[in-house]
Parts: structure tokens; C-alpha cells; sequence
């Protein structure tokens, strides 16, 4: 018969086995899930046992190992995504599961969360960038979502120090915002009308084809965001008073069905100064009574099975267009915003204007129009003195 010398708790127990091996075993602690969770491992001698044991449980009681950190990382990544499913919207939502499933824990995989340290955070990191070969921006949204993750394993009291937290950063290249010049703005338009026409004749009013014109105009004449211009309602718009009402937003989020599919619904916008009033010119609201008069849905763009277009949708017949044209590439969709906030930045508009017009939180955003501008205006500062110099 084997005898047992108990310890304290913290401490752990030896036991000699009927083959006369010992078993060192130390409690750790309760896991998440309320179970005890234990660390055993087995010495011929004794001595060997108990140095162990007294080794293992010096890191129980430093915290560098806690119940749950036995868990693989895998599972609580899982257990994470579930977590966060009812206090984030459905886009962040897919964005973490996007994240996690696609990058994470395949790299991870069945590693136990506890014995994740910095070193492998900075390994990662560079398997992104090197192999993967992810932008920067990518990359950071990455290890904010990893980041996450520890934070609730430490809240959870399964891990002390987040490894994250120290690893490296990556440089985000800012996006070279360009304008849309007035010649090709033009030739663009009467691409979108003429395709909008030719789906006109063929019976279509609904689709991607269909609604780029009016799609574009939007963008041009108001500056909203994608996202906007697709959740528009014909209740949200006041052609009386050429007015504009952004209350909402457009958002992919899983089909309550549970089937696996993304659909688009109609959610808040970015922020609470996303709300907002907007007038529109005589052109826009010409277009829209032509465009409310040929249409049933109280949505003004549609698919053809009257629910919301996405921007993927608007975004690949937009490439189809441009190519067509010689263009391939010069232009995304979303300079339209950006040369909408230009023209007025160009033409002296109040800084907090332009701000409320786009519904930017941050002032500082919108001064960033400014640097076009800018140029512009240093460029006829120039000339007035190479004029003078032709006088001297």
C-alpha cells in the first residue's frame, strides 16, 4: 500500500505508487468552467517529486500559472468570440471572428493559452508581415483583436501578465487620399447614366448597374459615407426642403437563420455626429423625384430582391466602370467623399462646417482635407511672386 503525505494547499501531495514511481501533484486552482484543476506528473525518486512539486507550486503562488492557463488557446479564443457576441455590434463582431479564425488560431493552434509569452506575440507579428504579407493596418486590427483576448483571460484570473501588451508594433501608412479631377468625374458619370439607361431598357430598376449613377451623384453632392448613401430611405429624404436626414447605416451581420451567411442591415451610423442634416443642390434633387417616381420600395437603392446593396456590390461594378474607361485602379469609391470635403475646403467653407457636413467626431480628421488645398493655394502664392520677378 502506497503512503501519502498530504501538503498545504498551494503546496501539492506526493504519493508512492503500488509500482513505487511517485506522483507529485499540485491544485492550481478552480478553472472557469468551476472545475479543480490539478498538475501531476510522475519521478522514479522522491527526492525528484518533491522538488518538482515545490518548484510548480512557487509559480502557482507567484501567479505565473493560474487555473485555465492549461487551457489551449484555440478553445478560449472561442470562448472569447462568445463573450464578446452581445456587447459589440455584428460588423465588430465579424471583424473579431474574421481575426481570430482566419489568423490567430490557426497560428496558435492547440498551444496552451499560459504559454504564450511576448516572444511569440513578435513571432506572429512578423509571420503576418513577412509571410502572409498583410499591411500594417491589417496587422494592428490583429493585435488589438489578440490583445483582447488576454485582457479577458486576466480578468478571468487565468493569466497575470498580458504578452501581448509588450510585443512589437507596426507602422500604419496613412491611406493617399486622392481627388477626383472634374474631367474624369464627368466622363464617370456618363459611364454610370449611360449603364443605368441601358438597364432601363433591357426593364431593370434595381440592382448595382442600375444604381451606380445615383450612387455617385449622392457621394459627389453630399459627402456622406458609403455605408449612408446604401441605407437611405426615401422617408429620410425631403425633397421639398432639399434636405437629407442620415440616421443610419448599413452593416453585414451573421442571418438569424444561423445558416453561416452574412446579410446587410440597416444599423446606427459611425458615430452620434454621424447624425445629421444635409443639404443637397438642385441637380441631386431633380435626380431624386425622377428616381422616387420610378420606384415602389421605400428604399432608395436596392438589389433586385428589395433588400439593401452592399459595398461590395456598389464597389465592383464601380471597377467595372473605371476599367472600361482606361482607369483601372486610379480611383476608389471612396475619394468621392473626399473631393466632395476638397471642393469645399477649396472654396473657403468654415472648418466646423465641412466637419458637421461629413459628421467627423474629431476636427482634426477634417483638417486633414486641408493639405490639397493647401497645395493648391501655395501653388498661386508662387505665381504671384514669379509675376513680380517678371516685373523686376
Amino acid at each position: 500500500m502506497g503512503t501519502c503525505r498530504k501538503r498545504a494547499n498551494g503546496e501539492g501531495s506526493l504519493t508512492q505508487r503500488s509500482d513505487g514511481k511517485w506522483l507529485a501533484q499540485v491544485t492550481i486552482g478552480i478553472r472557469p468552467d468551476g472545475k479543480f484543476e490539478r498538475k501531476s506528473k510522475t519521478f522514479q525518486r522522491k527526492k525528484d517529486a518533491n522538488e518538482w512539486m515545490l518548484g510548480f507550486a512557487h509559480k502557482v503562488s507567484c501567479g505565473e500559472v493560474t487555473a485555465g492557463s492549461s487551457i489551449s488557446f484555440a478553445e478560449y479564443a472561442e470562448h472569447w468570440l462568445e463573450y464578446k457576441k452581445e456587447s459589440v455590434s455584428p460588423k465588430t463582431w465579424m471583424g473579431y471572428e474574421g481575426d481570430t479564425k482566419n489568423h490567430i488560431v490557426p497560428y496558435f493552434g492547440d498551444r496552451k493559452i499560459g504559454m504564450i509569452k511576448t516572444m511569440h506575440i513578435n513571432k506572429f507579428i512578423d509571420h503576418l508581415a513577412k509571410e502572409k504579407g498583410l499591411s500594417g493596418k491589417t496587422i494592428s486590427g490583429i493585435r488589438a483583436t489578440l490583445h483582447n483576448i488576454f485582457v479577458l483571460a486576466i480578468a478571468e484570473e487565468i493569466l497575470v501578465r498580458n504578452p501581448v501588451a509588450y510585443s512589437k508594433t507596426v507602422k500604419i501608412k496613412k491611406p493617399n487620399r486622392g481627388i477626383i479631377d472634374d474631367f474624369d468625374r464627368k466622363k464617370i458619370f456618363l459611364a454610370a447614366k449611360t449603364m443605368q439607361n441601358d438597364e432601363i431598357a433591357k426593364g431593370e430598376t434595381a440592382g448595382r448597374r442600375y444604381f451606380l449613377y445615383t450612387f455617385l451623384i449622392i457621394a459627389y453632392y453630399t459627402g456622406m459615407r458609403p455605408e449612408e448613401i446604401l441605407a437611405l430611405k426615401w422617408s429620410y429624404i425631403d425633397l421639398e426642403h432639399s434636405l437629407i436626414y442620415v440616421r443610419e447605416a448599413v452593416v453585414e451581420a451573421p442571418d438569424l437563420a444561423g445558416d453561416g451567411k452574412i446579410r446587410s442591415i440597416a444599423g446606427l451610423p459611425k458615430t452620434e455626429c454621424s447624425i445629421r442634416d444635409i443639404t443637397i443642390p438642385r441637380e441631386l434633387a431633380q435626380h431624386l423625384r425622377r428616381l422616387k417616381a420610378r420606384t415602389k420600395n421605400n428604399l432608395v437603392i436596392y438589389n433586385r430582391n428589395q433588400t439593401y446593396l452592399t459595398n461590395n456590390n456598389i464597389s465592383y461594378v464601380w471597377r467595372e466602370v473605371l476599367s472600361d474607361l482606361g482607369m483601372k485602379g486610379k480611383y476608389k469609391l471612396y475619394e468621392f467623399r473626399h473631393t466632395h470635403a476638397t471642393i469645399l475646403a477649396q472654396n473657403n467653407i468654415p472648418l466646423t462646417d465641412i466637419q458637421y457636413r461629413l459628421g467627423h467626431t474629431d476636427i482634426r480628421t477634417t483638417a486633414n482635407i486641408y493639405t490639397h488645398s493647401n497645395i493648391e493655394a501655395g501653388r498661386r502664392i508662387t505665381a504671384l511672386f514669379d509675376n513680380s520677378q517678371n516685373s523686376m
